[in-house]
């Protein structure tokens, strides 16, 4: 049964079906616009280290001092997708570029893919995830962080957002 789970969830991952709630484009509903405006325009207290590094498609990125990227989804993306029940992320053995799926979670409400924030290679994931992937809703930020990657070139960070810019894409 595990493994029927995961091919179905592999098949979801890969572009069967894409969440509009992790991954906004352009032909994403404008309804989630207007309730995630309501949301965090509601008095509602947005999550996000100033420390850290943000994509457009919800992930949030850690330089550690050894040249590894730490690797999650924001408080915010944590938040839409609802409770999440299984995370399926392996290491890889090649490097992968920036947007590249590098795995995919799996909430109550629906299954979104991870997309690889910067170009690198897949060196470690968070193994305490396979048994509580909840982690990821309790501490997005912490204990819920989700795969380091070892950059290939570590100045694309610096064309990720900020804090102040990546509140303004989810204020808007």
């Amino acid at each position: 049964m595990a493994a029927l789970r995961a091919a179905i969830t592999r098949g979801v991952c890969s572009g069967l079906f894409q969440s509009a709630l992790v991954r906004p484009s352009a032909a994403a509903p404008r309804i989630f616009a207007s309730v995630q405006q309501q949301r965090w325009n509601s008095g509602s207290t947005l999550n996000l280290p100033p420390d850290l590094k943000y994509t457009s498609s919800h992930e949030w990125v850690d330089v550690q001092d050894n040249g590894i990227a730490r690797v999650g989804i924001t408080d915010f993306a944590q938040n839409e997708l609802g409770e999440i029940v299984y995370v399926d992320v392996s290491p890889s053995s090649e490097e992968l570029p920036s947007g590249a799926n590098f795995g995919c979670l799996e909430a109550v409400k629906t299954v979104s893919d991870l997309v690889m924030p910067v170009q690198g290679e897949v060196v470690a994931v968070n193994e305490e995830l396979e048994s509580m992937p909840d982690l990821i809703n309790k501490a997005p930020y912490g204990d819920g962080w989700i795969a380091e990657i070892k950059l290939s070139d570590s100045s694309e960070v610096d064309s990720l957002l900020d804090h102040e810019g990546y509140r303004k894409l989810v204020d808007n």
